[in-house]
């Protein structure tokens, strides 16, 4: 409701202001520590999305976009152990329409490199409806990929992410 843009008024029956919302927020970054950031669930559920991932950074087009919901950004989080803040979310929030994007940059004698960051838009950017442009860009912070030195090569990364990739549990049996 409050990123809708409603009047307060109406956001939570008029209740709650910004400050509240703000911290009410931090129940849904709980429920991400521990449902989707928890490792053993990390690895199962982030493994075919960080595979995925891993194979285009490697080998594939120079821009590779993959879709997915904010479960989906928790638990790539949590398998990496990536984390981050957006003003007015509590740490480690997926914000809606927020992105966990990976750079693979390259030096002048070919070395790869990967840099982890998060981008999202700040909550008055989405309430107002805020023209996003150089003057005001959406929130953009680099990441820190820990067991990966800085810089962090693509052969360290890729070797990380393997590292923590499990096999899909097997489908129980019908009957």
């Amino acid at each position: 409701e409050y990123l809708e843009g409603m009047p307060m008024s109406d956001v939570a029956w008029g209740r709650l202001s910004r400050e509240q919302i703000e911290d009410l927020l931090e129940f849904h970054s709980l429920k991400f520590r521990y449902e989707g950031r928890a490792p053993y669930v990390a690895a199962r559920a982030a493994s075919p999305l960080a595979s995925r991932m891993l194979a285009a950074m490697e080998d594939g087009p120079a821009l590779t976009v993959l879709v997915g919901h904010d479960t989906n950004i928790s638990d790539l989080g949590g398998l990496l152990d990536l984390h981050w803040t957006v003003p007015g979310y509590p740490r480690d929030n997926p914000p809606p329409g927020g992105a966990l994007g990976f750079e693979v940059l390259s030096d002048a004698s070919g070395q790869r490199f990967v840099r982890a960051f998060y981008r999202s838009q700040t909550m008055p950017q989405v309430r107002e409806l805020q023209v996003l442009d150089d003057s005001n860009p959406p929130a953009l912070e680099y990441l820190p990929i820990p067991g990966c030195a800085e810089p962090c090569s693509l052969d360290s990364f890729a070797a990380l992410v393997r590292g923590r990739l499990v096999a899909p549990l097997p489908s129980a049996p019908e009957g």
